[in-house]
């Protein structure tokens, strides 16, 4: 049986990232990724911030 672990940052960016693309919330991505293994909580946390923030200075501003 296979395990992942979700402890490295570069990983973690990647798989949000590509979760994301594929529709998933980043409210449901902690508990889909805890289904599959061990996750570095306090490093998900800084990657959500990252992508949050990456896609905000994607999104255009309303004036």
């Amino acid at each position: 049986m296979v395990f992942w672990r979700f402890d490295q940052k570069t990983t973690l960016l990647t798989i949000v990232r590509e979760l994301h693309a594929r529709g998933v919330s980043l409210d449901d991505m902690d508990v889909r990724l805890c289904e599959i293994g061990p996750v570095d909580l306090d490093l998900l946390r800084e990657c959500f911030d990252e992508v949050a923030k990456e896609l905000a200075d994607r999104d255009p501003v309303a004036a």
